[in-house]
């Protein structure tokens, strides 16, 4: 039998580089006829939801709005407000109108086609976001509490929602002759509507989200017979909303709040798919599955990832995604450049007028500055620290050569890599099977030649993006994954030429 190694949701052979993957999905829930009469649910946990483990003592009382709730916090940092305060922060530095170009890169750096969108991104109960979230931290912890003592919560709604559709309040009501099971389950051991609400009011209500629609400009079409100039037509795409779960459980956030920049994992490449079809096909898109002359990305990728890194002096971002098909394979790279407020008649572009050694010119030299390592999730504990020094030189016989050094901030360890490379068109490929591909705009994006080979040795591997605004300033966000292929940390470096 051969030897397989999970990557994400992929399996992949061990014994070969090139093996294709492939999906397997399971359910883990057994259904099971559960009397409620048995139910003993001391150690069950919300998901999302802080257990009183952080708090020392919980008193509750009842009145007739908000259950008031005297705590004594544990000395420990509480998480849940770190993350809550994160996903403010990632929904702010995210929201707004953006006018920008959609551009698709071959993984040798030529450019395929060329797309103008534009975003819209808004989120819900700012009004009363920061009481909302809140009362939910203090309802949560009293959800633990009681859970194991036997009590019950029932959301009553008053008024219940406003014109703005956002909610006005609810009280939670402490009821000491209900025993928790009969709140929970009803007669015929279903879950009652009560609870059931209670559920859907937490994850949907109390918990800020973020919503975002994507228009994408969509070529004339070749069957018109009209005689005169059409307006654009833009197509409309709707993007799942962001909120606590999808952005720390599936998109895996590695986010920099200081810094302006964030990296997040992707399912499927469903939107970026959208975005080449409408902005290149447009009307004349008759659903094939491999369009004449328009590459589309892989349906069944094994890494879909975003870096995205903002300018230091413009109110503009970069969102670089790297696409690895199912072999392991750089696939296509694909780059969003966007600006807050602008017009649509004039969005932003990549130059074209660079390529080669032209694209290479900029980063060559000696650089130094600093880098922040975060775990990924929307918590994001900081893991290290570093000084660095970068430098890249190219030889007489065009061998290129790159030294990284890091030093912790307490100067106890240093750590130094170095490698050589060659160059070909717009490709940088080094001996430890990692390649650069340059871009024009002074980016460029990493990654490992094979990625199967990377598994099949038990490796981790990163994905880079750099972004370099000026002549003397640059930024790096590197996006590190283990051999499962999850996402575990993210590191941010700022740089400046030395």
């Amino acid at each position: 039998m051969q030897r397989c190694r999970t990557v994400g949701s992929w399996r992949l052979p061990v014994s070969g580089a090139m093996a294709s993957l492939s999906c397997s999905t399971s359910s883990p829930f057994t259904p099971k006829r559960v009397h409620p009469i048995k139910i003993k649910p001391l150690n069950t946990k919300f998901p999302n939801i802080p257990t009183n483990s952080t708090f020392k003592t919980i008193k509750i009382k009842s009145t007739n709005s908000i259950t008031s709730i005297a705590e004594e916090e544990d000395p420990k940092i509480d998480e849940e407000s770190i993350g809550i305060d994160n996903l403010h922060r990632f929904i702010q530095l995210n929201l707004g109108s953006w006018v920008g170009s959609f551009n698709q890169f071959d993984a040798h750096g030529k450019l395929l086609h060329r797309v103008t969108t534009k975003l819209s991104a808004s989120s819900y109960g700012e009004d009363q976001l920061i009481s909302l979230i809140q009362t939910s931290e203090a309802q949560s912890t009293a959800y633990s509490s009681i859970w194991q003592c036997e009590l019950c919560w029932l959301p009553v709604l008053k008024d219940q929602h406003s014109k703005s559709g956002k909610l006005i309040k609810f009280s939670v009501l402490s009821v000491s002759k209900l025993r928790w099971a009969k709140a929970v389950w009803n007669n015929v051991n279903r879950p009652s509507h009560c609870f059931i609400t209670m559920l859907a009011l937490y994850v949907s209500v109390l918990i800020p989200c973020q919503l975002s629609r994507l228009y994408i400009k969509q070529p004339p079409s070749t069957t018109s017979v009209s005689d005169h100039m059409e307006e654009a037509e833009w197509a409309e795409y709707k993007i799942k909303e962001s909120n606590m779960f999808t952005v720390d459980k599936y998109q895996q956030l590695g986010f920099f709040p200081n810094k302006k920049a964030f990296a997040l994992r992707y399912q499927t490449t469903g939107m970026l798919e959208t975005v080449l079809r409408q902005g290149v096909l447009g009307e004349d898109d008759i659903g094939e599955e491999s369009p004449r002359n328009l590459k589309l990305p892989s349906s069944r990728p094994s890494i879909v990832c975003e870096n995205c890194l903002y300018s230091i002096e413009n109110d503009m971002r970069a969102r670089a995604f790297h696409i690895i098909d199912p072999k392991g394979v750089l696939d296509m790279l694909l780059v969003f450049l966007e600006e807050r407020g602008k017009r649509s008649d004039s969005p932003p572009i990549l130059s074209e007028t660079m390529n080669g050694i032209n694209r290479l010119q900029p980063f060559l030299g000696h650089w130094k500055g600093n880098s922040i390592t975060k775990r990924s999730g929307v918590y994001g504990a900081t893991i290290a620290e570093h000084h660095t020094t970068a430098s890249l030189e190219i030889d007489e016989n065009g061998l290129l050569m790159q030294d990284i050094t890091a030093t912790t901030i307490s100067g106890g360890v240093t750590t130094n890599v170095r490698w050589t490379g060659t160059m070909s068109d717009n490709l940088i490929t080094f001996d430890k099977g990692f390649q650069l591909t340059l871009l024009p705009g002074g980016m460029y994006m990493g990654c490992p030649c094979n990625l199967a080979e990377s598994v099949a040795e038990s490796k981790s591997f990163h994905l880079e993006f750099c972004w370099l605004e000026s002549s003397g300033k640059r930024q790096r966000l590197i996006r590190t994954f283990d051999v499962e292929g999850l996402a575990v940390s993210s590191t941010y470096f700022f740089e400046t030429r030395s």
